[in-house]
């Protein structure tokens, strides 16, 4: 056999173990459920026909996901079946949004199975649960890579569990949620201030459509969230470069067009 002969046979004998070993760790790994959660949720209306009122969503992170994992979600009689639902920032998200149920507030067991494997977890209950108030006047301000959301803050006084708020931005065509923030504290005593968040550099993307969304969380002793409401911006948000990004744009496709002219061979005149 010649030398580069063995040396292919070689190579495509370790890529087919490499391959075989990650079939094998992959199938092997450990069913494993993190962040359970149940919580009511005052969802506002929004541009991208999500569903709106006073709703309750359950679930859990199950790893690994995807098929063949499932989830459910059990209280008493009542069983759910949990839908995976991947998103950018939550990759093994599994979840039910349903209307408000003031029956369901207790604590629900989230059980996967995958290949014969299972696990369980269980969610908090949800011990007081109130309708939150969506967020005041929440805007858009800019219309570039970079805008600042901005909006005044409702009346929070005599919710129970820790206000924590953040924001969220969602792909308006697949509704994936590719960013989140967090303001470090809420004024639960200043209603009518004004709060904002500037979205950083890198995060958005020319010629995409974005919804905004706000919300405002009261989560239990143990950080999972008891209610929460969420608001939208009303319209969908396109961005437009600034002139200087617009520049370096174009800046960037004329040195390409150049390194391109300059590799090809030029015809003796």
């Amino acid at each position: 056999m010649r030398s580069s002969e063995f040396s292919r046979s070689a190579q495509k004998a370790v890529l087919t173990v490499a391959l075989g070993l990650a079939t094998f760790s992959s199938a092997q790994a450990a069913l494993v459920i993190t962040n359970p959660f149940n919580f009511r949720d005052n969802t506002g209306p929004n541009p991208i026909g999500l569903p709106t009122g006073d709703l309750q969503q359950v679930g859990a992170f199950v790893s690994p996901s995807g098929s063949p994992t499932s989830v459910t979600a059990t209280q008493g009689s009542k069983v759910i079946n949990l839908i995976f639902t991947p998103k950018t920032i939550f990759p093994d998200d599994y979840e039910a949004v349903f209307s408000f149920d003031p029956s369901l507030t207790g604590a629900w067991m989230i059980s996967a199975t995958r290949n014969g494997e299972t696990a369980t977890a269980f969610t908090a209950p949800i011990t007081t649960p109130q309708i939150v108030p969506l967020v005041n006047n929440l805007r858009i301000v800019g219309t570039g890579l970079t805008p600042t959301l901005e909006w005044e803050w409702p009346d929070l006084a005599g919710f129970s569990g820790t206000p924590l708020n953040g924001i969220r931005i969602i792909d308006a065509v697949t509704h994936d949620q590719i960013f989140t923030d967090w303001l470090s504290s809420v004024p639960v005593g200043n209603a009518g201030e004004t709060a904002s968040i500037t979205v950083p550099s890198g995060v958005l993307l020319p010629g995409h459509a974005y919804a905004f969304r706000e919300g405002l969380y009261f989560v239990n002793p143990d950080g999972s969230t008891m209610n929460r409401s969420v608001t939208f911006v009303p319209e969908i948000f396109r961005p437009v470069p600034e002139p200087a990004t617009w520049s370096l744009m174009l800046l960037g496709i004329l040195c390409v067009g150049a390194v391109a002219w300059r590799s090809e061979p030029q015809k003796l005149r």
